[in-house]
């Protein structure tokens, strides 16, 4: 397999696969092409009848299309102006936008504990001072929502900044297609103005 020739750069991939044939442990790794595809690359430990009858099942899966539906997500949820995280049945964050990053970075949050990767639920369970009651019920309805208790849930809690006071509204649903929950934060002071915020619908 060394003098194979493959389109895409992976130094690791022979070092990985005496690994593999070595060990028991399964290897999975993506990869871009140089085409500009995206491979996920599988290794698993092959062993036959006989004792000396061992090697590696080697499989390349393109997950392109994956990846451009999720950019195509991506860029949805980042022209919202609600601040938006999607998380496993376990709480762990798996998707934000763009406001829910800015809204943490502004109001010195923590992405380790609030981005892609942080278990929404432990920040959550974690706060202190006046904002814990709060966040014990944020717990509570997403707990509710997960479990299948209630397909939604919704409150509304103040978030004052030093500029302005603000309140905001929470929203947790399940969404099934995705098999997760998606957290809203919308900041109610944007409604502000009424009826002449509504844009005509005559406009071009």
């Amino acid at each position: 397999i060394e003098h194979f020739s493959i389109n895409f750069e992976a130094p690791w991939f022979l070092d990985e696969i005496r690994k593999t044939l070595q060990g028991s442990t399964p290897f999975e790794r993506e990869v871009c092409a140089l085409d500009g595809r995206r491979f996920l690359i599988r290794m698993l430990p092959f062993v036959g009848g006989a004792p000396t009858q061992h090697g590696v099942v080697v499989t390349f899966v393109d997950v392109t299309g994956v990846h451009q539906e999720r950019a195509r997500l991506q860029a949805v949820l980042d022209s919202l102006e609600e601040h938006i995280a999607v998380l496993d049945d376990t709480g762990i964050i798996v998707l934000v936008n763009r406001a829910w990053q800015r809204f943490a970075e502004e109001n010195g949050g923590d992405l380790t504990c609030v981005g892609v990767g942080a278990n929404y639920l432990d920040a959550c369970r974690q706060a202190r001072g006046p904002s814990s009651e709060g966040a014990a019920q944020v717990v509570r309805g997403i707990e509710a929502v997960r479990m299948g208790i209630v397909n939604n849930y919704s409150m509304q809690y103040p978030c004052d900044s030093e500029l302005e006071p603000r309140r905001f509204l929470l929203q947790v649903s399940r969404v099934d297609a995705l098999g997760g929950i998606v957290v809203s934060h919308f900041n109610l002071a944007r409604l502000k103005g009424g009826a002449s915020a509504i844009l005509p619908l005559n406009m071009p």
